[in-house]
């Protein structure tokens, strides 16, 4: 009788568990971490004008007083933050910097060590629109869009946002930022303008070995001479 008992007691605990772990199932919520969301761009829809693609990489040269020296950034793997599904960033040192993450028009940055989500482009914004954005020291900041060129780069037509023009004591610059390329700065702090008294300028932009981009270290025309024409 003892047996039988103990047999029926360790079924209906095994049962209890297994309900248990069907409803975590179907409520889409995971006992060891947040599940992540599907990809919001079916893979028929990704092409290299995507914004957060495996392997895209930013070359650029970076200067201050001392001199210039290069920087580079690449999308290289997946993570998942705040049940998202993010693109992380690693530097030229292989260092890991910041995630993104593409929703439609718009591209979210995560800094290192944070799990905010914060919005760092927006390709849907037209002449006369205001870009509002919180920056490092979480300040909302506001840029303004002057104009948009069409441009074209690898038979794609792509547009390229110019923002109104900033101008203190100490300098006088002008925001651009690239479909599919973004800011051609920095891509992922195109609003920095030189703080800590470095200036970057993005020289190339690749996925896979096709060029997306190529510029000049001019500040007046961040095109370069085959793209200008």
């Amino acid at each position: 009788m003892k047996k039988i008992l103990n047999c029926g007691m360790k079924f209906l605990l095994m049962l209890f568990v297994s309900m248990a772990a069907a409803s975590c199932s179907n409520n889409g919520d995971s006992i060891l971490e947040p599940q992540p969301e599907e990809n919001p761009l079916p893979d028929e829809d990704i092409t290299s004008w995507t914004f957060c693609v495996e392997g895209k990489q930013w070359d650029g040269v970076a200067w201050n007083e001392r001199g210039d020296f290069p920087f580079s950034y690449i999308l290289k793997g997946d993570t998942i933050i705040s049940g998202k599904k993010c693109k992380k960033v690693y530097n030229q040192d292989e260092h890991y910097c910041a995630a993104l993450r593409e929703e439609g028009d718009r591209v979210y940055i995560i800094q290192k060590d944070d799990t905010t989500l914060k919005l760092l482009y927006d390709f849907s914004l037209k002449e006369g629109d205001e870009f509002h954005y919180i920056d490092f020291k979480d300040v909302v900041e506001v840029e303004k869009v002057v104009a948009i060129q069409e441009i074209v780069s690898q038979n794609e037509v792509v547009r390229l946002f110019v923002f109104e023009e900033i101008t203190s004591s100490r300098y006088r610059q002008r925001g651009y930022v690239m479909e599919g390329v973004g800011g051609l700065r920095s891509p992922i702090d195109p609003w920095g303008w030189g703080r800590d008294g470095i200036v970057k300028r993005v020289l190339k932009c690749t996925v896979n070995g096709q060029v997306l981009y190529e510029g000049k270290k001019t500040i007046d025309s961040p095109l370069s001479d085959r793209q200008d024409g």
